[in-house]
């Protein structure tokens, strides 16, 4: 099976292992597709530790795994990204977001900034 993220590799060897701990993503690409997945398999765990603190505190995580195991998940595209390579200590990636939701298609259109925290 496919990555949920997009790529053509198997999650257990693209995405997985970021979600686990096993690896941190070395730029803000991998790390969006690796919260993608995340919200594919409701690990709203991954999702906190990989949020910005300064606005952890903001997030309900019953209310996002319960919204993520609500979506039916059709993909992501990443549209542009703006630094965030290995070397990089900040990054923008554009994305969409597929997913249905109580029968209405929806795209979740957005422009995230990532900031790299050791």
């Amino acid at each position: 099976m496919s990555c949920y993220c997009g790529r053509s590799r198997e999650y257990a060897k693209c995405c997985e292992p970021f979600i686990k701990g096993a690896k941190k993503p070395e730029s803000a690409e991998q790390l969006m597709r690796a919260r993608y997945s995340a919200y594919n398999v409701q690990d709203m765990e991954y999702i906190d530790r990989t949020h910005d603190p300064k606005t952890r505190e903001d997030n309900d995580m019953e209310a996002n795994r319960e919204w993520a195991a609500k979506a039916n998940w059709q993909g992501l595209d990443i549209l542009t990204l703006e630094e965030g390579g290995a070397k990089d200590t900040k990054g923008m990636v554009e994305f969409v977001a597929s997913y249905e939701m109580d029968g209405e298609d929806v795209e979740h259109h957005e422009e995230a900034e990532f900031v790299k925290k050791e």
